[in-house]
């Protein structure tokens, strides 16, 4: 096979072509979806830096014609509609519903047991309501017939059992009748006609109760139905930041100063024209000021990252402190991938061998990959709560689909099969999450392309025999390359058939009038 690498004098910049330059500034809009939605009927739209997008690179990578038509139409098929959750949808309530509320005496029996599995839970990571006082009003709302409750305090309430009931761990298959997402859907469509009845109330327990019902939306995987940015403007922030101090309301101002620079991410290099060299040197200045926000952390929030060894013992922290140290590694690896993940994408696009300067940062992204399916599949083993945090597929899904385009694209060689393991994991933690139906769709995507790639090593095998060359075969075959023989690098590449996404995401979009699983 002929090689297609660079020649010296491309090694010496990133990019010498001028129109090549203004090409590359835009790749990252390249990998915005706008699909049409067969579920909802209405075209969505999926930025460059979602796992939607990732997964949809990922099949421009192996067939990059390019569609003639921007928006498809009702008869085309859609990413989109594989990925839907069709069973969480908008509901309609009417007046009669807050009636029936009030009978149930708002759902005293079940409520001890789903506020528990949200403040002992998730609660946690956004630690935004004061428990002591939640639970006293809840005891008004219960006991004290006589008084009249805030409608927006009882949206606030709905949500939060909504919330709790969706993540807590259920050791039981109902509760009254009702299950994990039966219970789950029927208070966030309780929680939103309260909403609807207040119309445009702006107080604090509103925004706290759109805030939580914005996070519902993300963990039922329905992220079109809902989504603000949540760090808001600073000139509309009346209330006080929390001290950082050792409290766990702590983690709010540091959450903060992370979210900055994850805006500054999405903003200054995945939606700015300016060329790959630009962005590489950004890239790198947003790195240490990473760094510099992980090692300001306290002590007792701060990840295990870059040492072999943990820093402290952990054994005496409180569970809120484990768990936000546990979410502040899943996001910092996160966004690291996320940050270097456009180099990835560039070379996957050129198949020529990377400068070293851009060599080093597609190791980064695909090392950012490969710890964040660790951390997460670590504590899946672990922490059994952690695997009703169904938000976690995204971060798994968007880990693997950029494992999987140098895979794609190289097939199986040395630089490929250490990915493989971290691609396997995934599966492993996607197959946990097995009440969502997501989760399921997702893992029949991966499989796919694991199917293809270890099919390209066969392939390489069979050539290998036909050259009387049976060592070379039986090394490809464990997975192992003898040192005598020169493997590809990353400039080389495999030719593949031909092969259809939408083949594959028809089996698990709704067909023939069979009902779609709940998810």
């Amino acid at each position: 096979m002929p090689q297609t690498g660079s020649t010296p004098g491309e090694t010496a910049k990133l990019s010498a072509d001028p129109q090549e330059e203004s090409a590359e500034s835009a790749e990252s809009a390249d990998d915005e979806i706008n699909e049409f939605n067969h579920h909802t009927n209405g075209i969505e739209f999926h930025g460059s830096t979602s796992s939607a997008a990732a997964i949809g690179h990922l099949q421009k990578a192996r067939d990059p014609k390019p569609r003639e038509d921007r928006y498809p139409t009702t008869t085309d098929f859609s990413l989109i509609s594989t990925l839907h959750n069709p069973s969480f949808s908008p509901s309609t309530t009417g007046p009669g519903q807050l009636t029936a509320i009030e009978q149930h005496n708002y759902y005293f029996d079940q409520a001890h047991v789903f506020m528990n599995g949200y403040f002992e839970n998730i609660h946690f990571i956004h630690p935004f309501i004061d428990k002591e006082d939640f639970l006293i009003r809840a005891n008004e709302l219960w006991f004290n017939r006589a008084h009249s409750p805030e409608p927006s305090f009882v949206a606030l309430y709905l949500s939060v059992l909504s919330f709790g009931s969706l993540v807590r761990v259920w050791d039981e298959d109902t509760l009254a009748g009702l299950g994990r997402f039966e219970w789950s859907r029927k208070l966030f469509g309780e929680a939103q006609a309260y909403l609807n009845y207040l119309r445009f109330s702006n107080d604090l327990e509103t925004v706290q109760c759109l805030y939580l019902m914005a996070k519902i939306c993300q963990n039922e995987l329905n992220p079109n139905f809902g989504r603000p940015d949540t760090l808001g403007m600073d000139e509309y922030h009346n209330r006080a930041m929390p001290e950082r101090d050792d409290a766990e309301y702590a983690i709010i101002p540091w959450m903060i100063d992370f979210a900055q620079i994850i805006r500054r991410v999405s903003v200054q290099i995945y939606h700015s024209r300016i060329t790959l060299q630009e962005k590489l040197h950004l890239g790198l200045q947003i790195e240490m000021e990473m760094d510099r926000w992980l090692a300001r952390l306290p002590e007792k929030l701060r990840p295990d990252i870059g040492t072999d060894r943990p820093s402290r013992s952990a054994l005496r922290d409180p569970k809120w402190a484990r768990r936000q140290r546990l979410v502040l590694g899943i996001r910092y690896y996160n966004v690291k991938m996320l940050l270097f993940r456009p180099f990835l994408s560039h070379f996957t696009r050129k198949l020529r061998h990377p400068p070293s300067e851009l060599d080093v940062t597609i190791t980064k992204c695909l090392n950012a990959a490969q710890k964040t399916i660790e951390v997460i599949h670590d504590i899946y083993r672990v922490h059994t709560f952690f695997r009703c945090w169904w938000y976690n597929t995204t971060y798994v899904m968007f880990a693997t689909s950029t494992l999987l385009l140098p895979m794609s694209k190289l097939g199986m060689c040395d630089e490929t099969i250490p990915l493989l393991r971290s691609v396997e994991m995934g599966i492993e933690i996607l197959e946990a999450m097995e009440e969502s139906v997501v989760a399921r769709k997702s893992v029949e995507i991966i499989r796919q392309y694991l199917r293809e790639f270890r099919a390209s090593g066969t392939q390489q095998t069979t050539a290998a025999v036909g050259e009387g060359n049976e060592e070379l075969a039986a090394s490809e075959v464990s997975g192992l390359a003898p040192s005598a023989f020169e493997v590809p690098e990353w400039a080389y590449g495999f030719g593949f058939p031909d092969y259809s996404f939408e083949g594959i995401a028809r089996l698990f979009d709704d067909i023939g009038g069979l009902p779609m699983l709940d998810g």
